[in-house]
């Protein structure tokens, strides 16, 4: 893998939004493997979806009505999962010429920014934070029931829930939840019980994990990213700081090969690594204003000849879209 010597171009930028661009996700592959969708939402509750094909706008609307898609995801072809700030967590069938909604959850009395996951094995797990705002609930989507609520002690305040993540280690699937104390909690959602945590010295604004090697990947508010190693007993141990040139990190990302590790600042600036040392591989600089969200390809892209494409949504409105160390 080696270095560019000049930060290239993105491939292609969408336009249309009408407010920040707040959350991103390309739409699961169709049958042929390839995917052929992008999906953003907009900090005034907007839902874009794009094909890749003909570059053209294939559908939009309110899916959050004066509320931020803080997140978005897709399991299947014709599926979009989102989450409106304060609001609520919906899925969508987009198989139609009106989207309709399928799946509903409330957020309660969460006011906090952080996103939504879905774990998709044997079971297919949605986490939500919430009820309260340290709290977690975990939804069993196909059976559509309350699996738990994930609270930590009273006696020990960790302040909001920042972001969640589920991941399988060692066949085990886990709930990794960040909280505004800085502490990062490893859950068994089986039982209910932290199995490990550390505290990490900021307050974390995004998590990204990677699968394949459990590393976990923070973004906070300074000048530093941090890495956390989970051990084969699923300890969470802290391993790197990794100093930028300006504070603010947005969100971040692992490409699902696992080699890289991508950010996104308050700077306007996409950040490359390599996962395994966090070795810096390239600055990308294109957007005008804060980079809110990234997305990874999870298969072939044919229309761009990529397996790996990368999509940045900003607050200035428009999503590009890279093609790097492939």
């Amino acid at each position: 893998m080696s270095n560019y010597k000049e930060a290239p171009d993105p491939v292609f930028v969408f336009r249309g939004a009408r407010s920040p661009v707040m959350s991103v996700t390309f739409l699961k592959s169709t049958e042929d493997g390839i995917i052929h969708y992008l999906a953003a939402g907009t900090q005034e509750g907007q839902v874009l979806v794009w094909d890749l094909k003909t570059k053209c706008l294939f559908r939009e609307w309110i899916a959050h009505p004066g509320c931020s898609v803080m997140w978005m995801c897709s399991r299947q072809a014709c599926e979009i999962w989102t989450l409106g700030r304060h609001s609520s967590v919906k899925c969508w069938n987009i198989s139609q010429p009106t989207s309709t909604t399928v799946k509903q959850y409330s957020l309660c009395n969460y006011l906090g920014f952080s996103q939504c996951d879905i774990f998709n094995g044997d079971d297919m797990l949605l986490a939500i934070p919430g009820p309260s705002e340290d709290s977690v609930t975990v939804f069993d989507i196909e059976r559509d029931s309350k699996v738990c609520i994930l609270t930590i002690d009273d006696s020990q305040k960790r302040g909001n829930v920042m972001q969640i993540k589920w991941t399988c280690i060692f066949e085990k699937v886990v709930l990794i939840i960040m909280y505004e104390s800085g502490h990062i909690s490893l859950w068994d959602y089986k039982t209910s019980s932290v199995i490990s945590e550390v505290q990490c010295s900021e307050t974390p604004l995004c998590l990204s994990v990677n699968t394949i090697s459990n590393i976990i990947l923070v973004g906070s508010a300074i000048e530093k990213l941090f890495t956390f190693s989970i051990s084969t007993n699923w300890q969470i141990i802290a391993d790197k700081e990794v100093c930028i040139t300006n504070p603010g990190t947005a969100c971040c990302v692992a490409r699902p090969d696992g080699k890289i590790f991508v950010s996104g600042g308050w700077d306007f600036r996409v950040r490359v690594y390599s996962s395994k040392k966090m070795k810096p591989l390239a600055v990308l600089l294109y957007h005008k204003k804060t980079v809110e969200c990234l997305a990874y390809a999870s298969g072939y892209v044919k229309e761009f000849d990529s397996q790996f494409l990368l999509a940045a949504g900003s607050s200035d409105m428009s999503i590009s879209l890279w093609k790097l160390f492939e």
